[in-house]
């Protein structure tokens, strides 16, 4: 029985198979990482060239930070909206901060701690008086006060003055009393206060004004502390207006503790206090407010004067040159009477003096 033989696997055959499967796979391998190499090659080509390693890791957090927060916006909408109430918040407060506050804030002005000046009122009585003093005035007489020359005093309150060629004598105490009363109807409400020593009793005041020898008093005008009563009462009753007009101060016990500086640097003879508290109560008009002001007006006038001083003639004449004259350069308005009654008077030409001169 011929049987055949048996064949047996050949060893060496699967070996060869493996061989070639194991090639094969080696050159798939190759080919994609070749395909994979291409491909990085050309993405590197596409992508922009990375920043410096500076800000890299600051933007790279930036940019994360902005993905989540966009994440989360999506995923929770009303918490979104609550952080990004927040951060405008929170971008206000940084941006006014102290330093940027002082940066942009203007300088304050410094507090003034001076006394606010009073509001002068415009009464039409003060103004409808200032206007009759204008009225009457003499401009060609007012113009010698503006462009003078100083000449000296003269005795008995007398000044002599040159304007131009012109020489003029003036009667400083006829001049004085219309002085006083402009500078009051013009400082009405504004004046500056002159505190006495000692407050002065009004009833002592009149009593002395009573009392003394030029008194006009007489038995048929009453008693003496009757009209010393009587004035006191006045005054006191009306020393709110005093105060508030003209700086006369009155206390609840009729004391005069104050008087008004008509002018700067200038105190009125006290002697004559008495006569001028007693005049307060006869010579002004306290029924109509016009009237009442310029007989007030009239009266301080009269009181605050310049007369004469035989003992302190020295003192006197210092006090015509460095303040009155200066007072009737600034504003002093001459009326034309001035002319007449011999306040002021024309004594010399001194062009007419040359011609004279000419002729000899």
């Amino acid at each position: 029985m011929n049987s055949e033989p048996t064949k047996k696997p050949n060893p060496k055959r699967p070996r060869e198979d493996e061989d070639e499967e194991q090639g094969q796979v080696e050159k798939i391998v190759v080919v994609s990482k070749n395909k994979k190499a291409k491909m990085k090659l050309s993405d590197e080509e596409d992508l922009p060239i990375p920043p410096k390693k500076g800000n890299n890791t600051t933007k790279d957090k930036n940019s994360q930070k902005d993905t989540d927060n966009l994440t989360e916006e999506q995923d929770n909408p009303k918490k979104a909206k609550v952080k990004k109430e927040s951060k405008a918040s929170q971008s206000d407060l940084s941006q006014s901060t102290p330093s940027t506050q002082s940066s942009q804030r203007k300088p304050r002005k410094p507090i003034s701690t001076a006394p606010k000046k009073r509001t002068k009122p415009q009464l039409t009585s003060t103004l409808n008086l200032l206007k009759q003093v204008e009225d009457v005035s003499q401009e060609n007489l007012s113009k010698i006060f503006k462009n003078y020359s100083f000449v000296g005093c003269v005795s008995d309150g007398l000044a002599l003055i040159q304007n131009q060629t012109e020489l003029y004598l003036m009667d400083v105490l006829k001049l004085s009393k219309e002085l006083f009363y402009q500078e009051a109807l013009h400082n009405f409400a504004e004046f500056d206060s002159i505190n006495l020593s000692s407050p002065a009793p009004i009833g002592t005041l009149c009593m002395i004004a009573l009392d003394a020898p030029g008194s006009v008093w007489c038995p048929e005008d009453g008693p003496k502390e009757s009209i010393s009563n009587y004035v006191v009462e006045l005054l006191v009753s009306r020393r709110e207006m005093l105060q508030d007009y003209f700086s006369l101060t009155i206390d609840d016990e009729g004391q005069l503790l104050t008087l008004p500086q008509i002018l700067p640097g200038y105190v009125p003879e006290i002697g004559a206090l008495a006569t001028f508290i007693l005049r307060l109560s006869t010579e002004v008009d306290w029924e109509e407010e016009q009237t009442c002001f310029e007989t007030l007006c009239r009266e301080f006038a009269e009181f605050y004067s310049i007369a004469p001083d035989e003992e302190n003639e020295t003192k006197r004449y210092w006090t015509i040159e460095q303040i009155l004259f200066p007072a009737f350069r600034r504003r002093f308005q001459v009326p034309s009477t001035a002319a007449e009654d011999g306040s002021i008077i024309r004594i010399a030409s001194l062009d007419k003096l040359y011609k004279v001169f000419e002729r000899c």
